[in-house]
């Protein structure tokens, strides 16, 4: 096994694990194993300023972005890209076969966590009934993907950090449930 070597890149292009790019003010990638481990907190807060700008400067909006929607379309964002990203890692691991219901979870959730964030972010019109079933079921699959990465969360960071990622898009999306009318 080679040694891992830790490098440190300030303003950087990554590439996930899953081979979509993505944007940090900081980083750190260590190389020669099969984990990366990125600090990507001031993109986090980057892009909820874009989301919070774009969605306040729309003509129906007016000004007025609700704080809890907000919030959950960054989180299913967020946790769209974490939940491809451990369903990839889980790809790699020996013991992939005993990890099938965890990829199966987690792709269903990237897919719905995305759709999710993508319509909730539509202003213009209106579709409530749609949109709050939507983030009611954006929520359910990320308890369910939670639950079972916690399973393998002690033998797996990276289900470890995609269930804390899939809570804590959970959490949002019930808390915009009560801002979609």
């Amino acid at each position: 096994m080679e040694t891992p070597i830790w490098r440190d890149f300030p303003k950087a292009n990554w590439i996930n694990p899953s081979g979509r790019p993505f944007t940090s003010d900081v980083g750190r990638v260590l190389y020669g194993l099969a984990s990366v481990s990125l600090y990507v907190e001031p993109f986090a807060m980057e892009s909820e300023m874009h989301v919070r700008e774009m969605i306040s400067t729309h003509p129906d909006v007016q000004g007025s972005a609700a704080d809890a929607l907000i919030k959950c379309i960054e989180e299913c964002y967020a946790c769209s890209q974490t939940c491809t990203s451990c369903a990839d890692a889980c790809l790699a691991e020996d013991m992939v076969a005993e990890l099938r219901q965890c990829i199966r979870l987690n792709l269903d959730c990237a897919d719905i966590c995305l759709a999710t964030g993508a319509m909730a972010s539509r202003r213009t019109g209106s579709n409530v009934e749609v949109l709050q079933a939507t983030i009611q079921a954006c929520a359910d699959a990320c308890r369910v993907c939670a639950e079972e990465c916690a399973r393998h969360s002690e033998q797996h960071d990276h289900c470890r950090i995609c269930a804390d990622s899939c809570r804590s898009c959970e959490s949002a999306c019930r808390d915009a449930l009560s801002q979609v009318h």
